[in-house]
């Protein structure tokens, strides 16, 4: 993972580790922390200051595809081909709560702007929102084609798809 300053036009810094092909990265809301996910499961989390790894997790059984920190920054939530959603409490770098199941490979997660729910997409034809303080689905939309990324609008008001065909935006209720 390779940090590159836009200003400077040079490397920043980089992390590494032995045999990690890095397949997903996202920087906490406040820039103090890096995330990767690699293509045998794991999970690597960086002090981005001191260059420091803080955390490395086994978060799933084959390729980590997507993660995202959440707007506070106390969880980072992953998706992977293994079907599961999982999260990670980074005060105490440990799982946090029970893995969210999809029925195909997990391509993307996004919290939203409270960080109280998680929008998922997969492989599965599916989007589903979950509240985080009760691990459950709440809401979910099926489309017709497999749900390949996701973002939310800075309002929370919607919902980008991107699908094997095209890009749909959707109203959040």
């Amino acid at each position: 993972i390779v940090i590159w300053s836009v200003a400077t036009n040079q490397v920043v810094s980089e992390y590494r580790l032995p045999d990690a092909r890095f397949r997903c990265v996202d920087f906490s809301q406040d820039d103090l922390l890096v995330a990767g996910g690699d293509s045998d499961g794991n999970i690597v989390v960086w002090d981005v200051v001191t260059g420091h790894q803080l955390a490395y997790f086994q978060a799933h059984t084959g390729e980590v595809n997507t993660l995202a920190f959440s707007p506070q920054g106390y969880l980072l939530a992953t998706g992977g081909v293994d079907a599961q959603v999982r999260m990670w409490d980074m005060a105490e770098s440990a799982p946090f709560g029970r893995p969210l199941e999809h029925g195909d490979s997990v391509y993307s997660v996004r919290f939203d702007s409270s960080g109280t729910l998680l929008f998922t997409c997969s492989f599965d034809q599916k989007v589903g929102v979950w509240r985080l303080d009760r691990q459950e689905l709440i809401d979910a939309y099926h489309d017709d084609e497999a749900v390949l990324a996701l973002d939310i609008s800075r309002d929370d008001a919607k919902v980008v798809l991107v699908t094997s065909g095209a890009v749909k935006v959707l109203k959040n209720s």
